[in-house]
């Protein structure tokens, strides 16, 4: 006899299972857990990933600060990002994110 899934295993099965890129973050945008598809998506391993900010892989003229700000504040956004991968190569991406996941 098994134990039933908890909601905590649950979640880590879908967001390591997932074919989307998923990057969970901190308040700060701090990546905490990534799934392989959002290390496929920036040509790197977790162990890169995790610590850094979606603001170091962002060409130098958007503003990160401000961003991140608004999407604190509501709660949930969608943008399209042209990120830079740390090989050079530059990726069109669509974004959803939301806050405060529970």
């Amino acid at each position: 006899m098994t134990a039933a899934p908890t909601d905590d295993q649950l979640f880590q099965n879908a967001f390591e299972g997932a074919l989307d890129a998923l990057l969970l973050s901190d308040d700060d945008g701090i990546y905490i857990d990534v799934n392989d598809a959002a290390c496929d998506l920036f040509g790197c391993d977790a162990e890169d990933l995790i610590g850094a900010s979606l603001a170091e892989f962002l060409p130098s003229n958007v503003a990160f600060g401000p961003m991140w700000a608004s999407f604190i504040a509501a709660a949930e956004s969608r943008w399209t990002l042209d990120l830079h991968r740390p090989d050079g190569e530059l990726r069109a991406v669509e974004c959803v994110a939301n806050a405060d996941i529970q």
